[in-house]
């Protein structure tokens, strides 16, 4: 049989050197880089020494912190986020005080700011914790109720809905405190021996007869008996309100059996 010898052969001897001539270059090329990323390693850590050496470890670290704070600056914002931020959460342990200032806890998304208003007047602003949590000190409360409101604003300027209201009530005066019976200096006899204490007091205020609880009802008005002893008995009323502001009248009546 005649002709021309297969290919085949020499043209898989020219495979094998091809890729052998690939990965050789491949492996150079990866050397390279190795040797040039432990220079850049070798040289970053001699900079450190030097500067922690120089500077302390307390200044680098605040160089870090700082540069890092660039970085994240220079962030470029989301142009696409349009969701607003969930409404901010609001609260205070006192529904009244009688001291002008109080501290106004709450939540909110994380980074995003936080406006305080009172009345619709705005009155603080902060931007919230990395764990959600904020913290409005000092914040300045005018005569009687206070209704605070918040509303978040978040990287992109996607504005929240209102918060609900917090309601503080600043009260400085003393509660009104009217005793309509009995009268000073009243004497009882009698086998009877109880005795009808009433009176008027502010809506919302506690009335305590001789360090005993009295009823009020939803118009300021009270009404309680006390047992009167043989003698001299000394009655001791006092109206609180919800700020711990007290007003208190002492009558003394006599009681013969």
């Amino acid at each position: 049989m005649t002709g021309k010898p297969p290919e085949l052969p020499r043209l898989w001897t020219w495979y094998n050197f091809t890729i052998r001539m690939v990965r050789s270059r491949l492996q150079r090329l990866e050397e390279k880089r190795s040797v040039r990323t432990a220079t850049l390693l070798g040289i970053g850590t001699v900079v450190l020494i030097i500067l922690v050496v120089i500077m302390g470890v307390p200044t680098v670290v605040k160089m870090a912190a700082f540069l890092a704070e660039i970085n994240s600056a220079n962030k470029p914002v989301d142009k696409n986020d349009f969701i607003p931020p969930p409404p901010p959460l609001l609260s205070n342990p006192y529904p009244a005080t009688n001291s002008a200032s109080q501290v106004i806890t709450g939540s909110a998304e994380p980074g995003v700011t936080v406006h305080l208003s009172r009345q619709d007047e705005r009155v603080a602003e902060l931007v919230a914790a990395e764990d959600g949590s904020l913290h409005f000190g000092d914040v300045r409360l005018v005569e009687g109720e206070n209704k605070f409101s918040a509303v978040a604003v978040d990287s992109g300027g996607n504005i929240s809905q209102t918060s609900r209201n917090l309601t503080i009530f600043y009260l400085t005066k003393q509660p009104t405190l009217e005793i309509s019976a009995p009268s000073e200096g009243t004497t009882v006899s009698g086998s009877n021996a109880k005795l009808e204490v009433k009176g008027k007091t502010d809506v919302g205020a506690r009335i305590i007869v001789n360090q005993r609880l009295v009823i009020v009802d939803s118009e300021g008005n009270f009404s309680t008996l006390v047992t009167l002893v043989s003698g001299e008995n000394k009655l001791v009323v006092e109206a609180r309100d919800q700020a711990t502001n007290v007003s208190k009248k002492e009558i003394v009546v006599n009681y013969q059996p």
